[in-house]
């Protein structure tokens, strides 16, 4: 099992630079194609799509190259929230853009032309591999499947991360009967710690034509609401109203504060959480102009290399992401029982969003996903 660091609080950095970084975080600046606010780097490469930085050979990979990317979506449900009626990014009609490899803007900033937004608390999507991934200890770090999303950092500041965290939870076919039918196993990663986090959420609206009010009670409490408009339809088309969700798990709202609570390496386990590197950014500075880069990589090379988490870079080598250790998983009903031993194939990974908190600046905290890809195995 891959250690876990600490956790500890990061001192608040200013208001406005949060503001900027967020404002740019996930959908709420869509589609940020591959792009870098400077180049840190001087050293350039000879350019051009036939660069093979000297030295670099291709791994030798233990499946086909199409089984490091999901086999399919089996299914999904999109929670309110300001991208869920957007025909860009909510997930229905973009399931496709879950199955292939991710599309990476890097540290700088967000590429979101690849992603679907799950919406508020309680949105989710499950993915499934045939074969399924393997918690081998031959895989690269002790890794067994990346996360990716649309995270970046600040300024390329590690301690003022944007991220939309979403919970992930693994499932085997125990019974081998090829059905969704079995123990869902929680990965509770640095901030959940108690079967209390779960709560049901139930949301409902003024009017679906288009603008209204979107409100939602938590345990059947009021908890908040919305005003939306025309050109952000947050009720998602053909939704029953009221709409309940159950056994939704809710994450601390210090993970989405404005400023930042926590620096990137004092969290994770979670969904979009961590940067999705630039295809063939082979040295982790935020560019592919180097040397040592590889623009012209093929993703299953670059995508299968998870990062090391409970550190402030992204490892050489890697395509980011978040990187998870199904030796972490544990029975949601006991958080003191770790996952049973025979929990060494994973078939079906659920992603689901773990927040209620809106604002004026950037609307709601819905978790962006990109794809699931499993680690490849040590060379």
């Amino acid at each position: 099992m891959t250690g876990k660091p600490e956790h500890h609080l990061l001192s608040i950095r200013g208001a406005f630079l949060l503001a900027g970084a967020l404002f740019l975080a996930g959908a709420a600046w869509p589609v940020l194609t591959g792009c870098s606010f400077f180049s840190p780097e001087d050293d350039l490469s000879s350019g051009g799509g036939e660069y093979v930085p000297p030295g670099w050979t291709a791994p030798d990979l233990y499946y086909p190259k199409s089984a490091y990317f999901p086999t399919r979506i089996v299914e999904f449900r999109q929670a309110p929230g300001q991208y869920a009626d957007n025909d860009s990014f909510k997930i229905e009609g973009n399931t496709g853009k879950l199955l292939g490899a991710p599309v990476g803007g890097g540290i700088y900033g967000a590429d979101s032309s690849s992603i679907v937004s799950l919406g508020m608390a309680g949105g989710r999507v499950i993915f499934e591999f045939d074969p399924p991934i393997e918690n081998h200890p031959d895989n690269i770090g002790g890794y067994d499947f990346i996360v990716y999303g649309n995270s970046f950092w600040a300024d390329g500041n590690p301690a003022s991360p944007s991220r939309e965290p979403g919970v992930i939870r693994v499932m085997k076919d125990a019974d081998g009967d090829g059905e969704m039918n079995d123990t869902w196993f929680l990965i509770p990663g640095s901030h959940l710690d108690s079967s209390d986090s779960t709560v049901t959420v139930e949301y409902s609206v003024s009017s679906s034509s288009g603008e209204g009010t979107l409100s939602w009670t938590m345990d059947g409490s009021p908890a908040g609401s919305r005003d939306f408009s025309a050109d952000q339809r947050w009720w998602p088309e053909f939704t029953v109203n009221p709409d309940s969700f159950t056994e939704v798990w809710l994450l601390p709202d210090a993970l989405y504060a404005n400023p930042p609570g926590l620096e990137y390496s004092l969290v994770w386990g979670y969904a979009d959480n961590a940067p999705t590197m630039i295809l063939g950014d082979l040295d982790g500075n935020g560019d592919t102009r180097g040397t040592e880069d590889y623009p012209g990589i093929d993703p299953v090379y670059f995508y299968t290399v998870p990062d090391t988490h409970g550190d402030n870079t992204i490892d050489p080598g890697s395509g980011g992401g978040s990187a998870i250790d199904v030796e972490w998983a544990v029975d949601p009903s006991d958080f003191s029982a770790a996952c049973p031993a025979d929990i060494d194939l994973i078939r079906w990974i659920e992603i689901s969003s773990g927040s209620l908190i809106t604002d004026d600046l950037l609307g709601e905290r819905s978790c962006e996903i990109d794809t699931i890809v499993r680690v490849r195995r040590e060379p």
